[in-house]
């Protein structure tokens, strides 16, 4: 019967199916269950390529390159990849399960509220995604050569939110790596989310992700879509001439520190954008840290609970037709908003440090420092710095960043 939606099965090779999810342009995606030890079970996702494309050698591979590029990658930040089978004819990824939503449906259920998201939620959002992705863009592979990922679809449905504020990028199924040839002239992503030389079929490399970055950080900032009322063709176009609104001409209220930073992010030349989503997240975590308050994964978990509570209680509820809506058992729902306890800024000083060059003899003291040990620090302290969303400041005048 046409229209009939065929029931999911009750098994995908180990793993046992829970519900379907979904389903994109060349799979579908299921919530399941594999058993371990002593009878313990994992949540996770599968992915399987549609019945009607599985003996199609093009889908085939395009499912195979998703898998060589995402079993490469693991990252806090990043939707974690477990495995890929092949069951009989049937081809399978199992990943993580996110227990939240995407960013797309979070600024929905904010809109019927009659709510938008805060800037300083934003920027965190985006920080986190641009931390997962700088992750990415400098993986190498087993003989530490770089595989040149690039995302290529970064957008408010591939950003995922957990229930307690975890941030997550999803789906690298046209990222493209060293190991997988490009084939210039495919143009592959939302048009709206592209940078301008992906619109226009040529090769890309990080700086691609990170104007996809600002095109998002501008919507969330907008509370609108980047091109209104536009679709298709006619985006695409747009997106090729690199015209673009910036946050501020559609709301001034917005901080003129994070449309700066989507004007560079979105700067239609590539070498004048931030050259890495590292430092575009850098640039981020500064704007965060000016602001009276600190915001973190507590505070993004806060707000979901607000406008959008978990509605199910475990995987299994929804299989089984419980929806009920409510808030969980989480620091979201507790009623402390307006009495939430201000966590502590420090500065630190860091008044001596001791370096090891190629040499066994330890380089310390100020009469052995130099430009080299000075760099050494710098790149010590910045990568201590990113990894603990920390800001790095030095002092003005002579002997800045020395040792």
């Amino acid at each position: 019967m046409p229209g009939t939606i065929t029931p999911p099965p009750t098994h995908l090779g180990r793993y046992r199916i829970v519900r379907r999810i979904g389903a994109g342009g060349m799979a579908e995606v299921f919530l399941a269950k594999t058993a371990g030890a002593e009878g313990i079970e994992k949540v996770l996702v599968v992915k399987r390529v549609l019945p009607t494309f599985a003996r199609s050698p093009k889908f085939i591979s395009m499912f195979v390159d998703e898998a060589k590029v995402a079993m490469r990658l693991n990252h806090p930040n990043i939707v974690q990849v477990y495995a890929f089978e092949q069951v009989k004819e049937q081809f399978l990824l199992a990943m993580e399960f996110v227990d939240g939503l995407d960013v797309g449906r979070l600024v929905s259920a904010a809109r019927r509220r009659g709510r938008r998201l805060p800037a300083a939620v934003c920027a965190y959002i985006v920080s986190e995604v641009s931390k997962g992705l700088d992750y990415a863009h400098n993986r190498k592979d087993e003989s530490r050569v770089p595989m040149d990922i690039v995302h290529r679809d970064v957008s408010p449905q591939n950003v995922l939110l957990s229930y307690e504020g975890i941030v997550k990028v999803a789906d690298f199924g046209i990222a493209r790596a060293r190991l997988v040839s490009e084939d210039t002239g495919i143009i592959k992503g939302k048009f709206s989310y592209m940078s301008p030389e992906q619109a226009r079929g040529q090769r890309v490399d990080r700086r691609s992700d990170v104007y996809s970055l600002g095109v998002l950080l501008a919507e969330l900032l907008m509370n609108r879509a980047m091109y209104p009322g536009q679709q298709g063709m006619e985006v695409l176009e747009l997106v090729r001439e690199g015209r673009r609104t910036l946050p501020y001409q559609v709301d001034p209220s917005v901080p003129r520190e994070l449309n700066e930073v989507v004007r560079r992010a979105t700067s239609l030349d590539r070498e004048e954008r931030y050259q890495t989503a590292r430092s575009l997240a850098g640039a981020l975590t500064r704007w965060l840290h000016m602001q009276d308050e600190l915001l973190d994964a507590v505070d993004l978990e806060q707000f979901i609970g607000e406008v959008a509570p978990r509605e199910v209680t475990s995987p299994e509820g929804l299989a089984s037709g419980d929806r009920r809506v409510g808030r969980a058992d989480t620091h979201a729902s507790l009623p402390n908003v307006r009495g939430r306890e201000l966590r502590e800024r420090r500065n630190v000083v860091v008044v001596h440090g001791r370096f090891r060059g190629d040499q066994e003899e330890p380089i310390t003291g100020v009469d052995r420092a130099g430009p080299s040990a000075d760099a050494m620090a710098v790149r010590i302290l910045e990568d201590i710095a990113y990894k603990y969303h920390a800001i790095l400041d030095w002092p003005d005048g002579e002997g800045r960043r020395s040792f």
